[in-house]
């Protein structure tokens, strides 16, 4: 079973014009994906993903896009019980943290992500 969440309202950046994003008006300002808010949003979302009819609680994961990324790599790394995350374009400096993880990571990044593509200089 797969869940897209909307975890926050607006968006910005050149990917923008690559994708179409959910519209969530009445979601929360978009935070940072490294700030304490972003925790907290994706601690309350993963408990009520949790509780859904027909998932396991023990085999539940976190896939995170761009900011996303950053906000499920935070969340995990602040000990949350998360069974395997997947990173697409992750912009936190995962390499300075990778050794503080303990679950299965798969990380999904282009060698050649510009601004002028949707991607960033990081």
């Amino acid at each position: 079973m797969a869940v897209a969440v909307c975890w926050f309202s607006g968006g910005t950046g050149a990917g923008m014009r690559l994708m179409t994003p959910i519209d969530c008006p009445e979601a929360p300002p978009m935070p940072s994906g490294d700030s304490p808010e972003a925790r907290t949003i994706v601690a309350t979302l993963f408990e009520i993903v949790r509780k859904l009819p027909d998932v396991r609680p023990d085999r539940v994961g976190l896939l995170g896009h761009s900011r996303g990324a950053g906000a499920s790599l935070h969340y995990v790394l602040s000990g949350a019980d998360v069974q395997w995350l997947v990173l697409n374009s992750v912009h936190s400096r995962l390499h300075v943290r990778a050794t503080q993880l303990s679950v299965p990571v798969l990380i999904l990044h282009g060698t050649d992500d510009r601004p002028a593509d949707g991607g960033s200089a990081v």
